[in-house]
């Protein structure tokens, strides 16, 4: 008896509509398997078939926010109230100001430790008062050593010539020995006092560098050239170490920023064609490659950030626009496909070979409610009989 084979005299696949059609209605991360066949002329369904050749597309749904690339949130490094900030949709350069911060001591400190490290750069300067005391105390003590000098002298010469007693040369001796050390430990003492007083001076120096930083802390400028997407707080209001002040960015570095399920994460590699959609644009689609696959888990809800490029770089006034993207995992173009209701439970199917129907074990892949495609086990001549 002659086998009645399914007539298909047309096979296209559209897969850059897929968003449109099919996803919009399935639930986040889930896997999207997609066979899409246009038929024509189909005959009745025979109870024995030939594998029919399919273009095979699959892809990954998920959705997400468009977001500059370079966004950031800008925080308050310190409780301050807000004396200025910028307003939403404000452009601005780099190193413009985004806010000025006021704590109410800051300024105080800072001109405290101006006049500390003036009074002691001072003390390190010749001229310096401190240095003017030393300079005394050694003029007093050299004088006082010139004068003991010569008289030891005297009384030495005296002495030579029995002029003098020796108690009276010794007692001279010692006034002279005693001033010679004096002098001595002088000349150290201010060589330690000039070392303290140029460590003090860098001492407050540093000091004085650390509270110019913190204090440039309330003056919150711009990194980079961008907007002013949005901000948190208003002028007059206070503000704690952390808060965030206005999220900032470039408006001409667009990405899509979505969630992928963690269990099709591993299915994700950077590079791969996306297709986005934008519910603020209805009716249009675009183009994108996968940029970046952040490397942490969100424990909130188990997902990956991964981050879409457009082909074609957009710019939009607005960030966090809705964005639903599917990503091309696989893309067949020859895949072996039979009627579902000819696959056996167990994934298996009955094959008609010289004669004889066997039942043989196969590997699917992608299932629609009308086919399935047959990875392994199946060859193109083979004949499959309906259960």
């Amino acid at each position: 008896m002659p086998i009645k084979l399914r007539q298909v005299y047309a096979v296209s696949i559209i897969w850059v509509n897929l968003y449109f059609f099919t996803m919009k209605q399935m639930k986040f991360g889930s896997w999207v398997l997609v066979c899409l066949v246009f038929c024509t002329g189909c005959a009745e369904m025979s109870s024995e078939v030939l594998p029919l050749r399919r273009e095979v597309v699959q892809a990954v749904y998920a959705n997400g926010s468009i977001e500059s690339e370079n966004e950031i949130a800008v925080v308050s490094q310190r409780n301050a109230t807000i004396v200025s900030l910028v307003e939403a949709g404000d452009t601005l350069e780099a190193g413009d100001v985004i806010a000025v911060l006021d704590d109410g001591y800051t300024h105080a400190k800072t001109a405290a430790l101006i006049q500390a490290y003036e009074l002691a750069r001072e003390n390190t300067l010749p001229d310096g008062q401190q240095n003017q005391e030393w300079a005394e105390k050694m003029r007093v003590a050299a004088q006082k050593l010139e004068f003991d000098s010569i008289q030891f002298e005297r009384a030495t010469r005296l002495r030579s010539s029995d002029a003098a007693s020796r108690v009276e040369w010794e007692r001279s001796k010692l006034v002279y020995a005693t001033s010679k050390a004096e002098m001595n430990q002088l000349q150290l003492n201010y060589q330690w006092a000039v070392k303290r007083r140029q460590l003090e001076a860098q001492q407050a120096k540093t000091q004085l560098e650390a509270q110019r930083f913190d204090e440039s802390c309330q003056v919150v400028t711009a990194p980079s050239a961008g907007v002013v997407f949005k901000t948190y707080k208003n002028k007059g209001e206070f503000i704690r170490v952390g808060e965030p002040l206005a999220r900032f960015g470039s408006i001409n570095h667009m990405v899509a920023k979505v969630k992928i399920d963690e269990q099709d994460i591993s299915k994700i590699h950077v590079g791969q064609p996306s297709l986005l959609h934008l519910e603020a644009l209805p009716g249009r689609s675009f183009k994108g490659k996968v940029k970046r696959i952040h490397p942490w888990v969100e424990s909130r809800d188990q997902t990956v950030l991964v981050e879409i490029a457009f082909d074609e770089p957009k710019s939009w006034s607005q960030t966090g626009l809705t964005v639903e993207a599917n990503i091309l995992v696989r893309h067949d173009k020859q895949q072996l496909t039979v009627p579902v209701e000819y696959l056996v439970q167990g994934d298996s199917l009955h094959i008609k070979r010289n004669g004889k129907i066997t039942v043989l074990p196969v590997e699917t892949g992608v299932r629609t409610n009308e086919w399935v495609e047959i990875r392994k086990g199946l060859r193109s001549n083979d004949i499959v009989v309906r259960p």
